[in-house]
């Protein structure tokens, strides 16, 4: 079964309990939330740290994400080629 959006915004939201809130994000459990970096136009970079790790999600302005867990990129999504019609 693949749920909607909004089926999984209900469930999530029925289910999520956010604790402290931060400067620029959230704790939520053992993980810290936060908007690291947002150049309008160019780029956003927020993170998800926990005691034993950090992840960095870097998104270009054109919707490519890059995914960084201790300062090693571990996967990059690809923008699809136009065809030319």
């Amino acid at each position: 079964m693949i749920m909607e959006y909004d089926d999984i915004s209900r469930f999530i939201g029925s289910q999520l309990q956010i604790g402290e809130e931060l400067r620029c994000g959230f704790r939520w459990g053992p993980a810290s939330v936060t908007r690291v970096m947002d150049e309008p136009g160019r780029f956003i970079l927020m993170s998800v740290e926990t005691p034993k790790a950090r992840a960095d999600i870097y998104v270009t302005r054109t919707g490519e994400i890059r995914l960084f867990i201790n300062n090693e990129e571990v996967a990059r999504s690809h923008r699809r080629k136009r065809k030319n019609t």
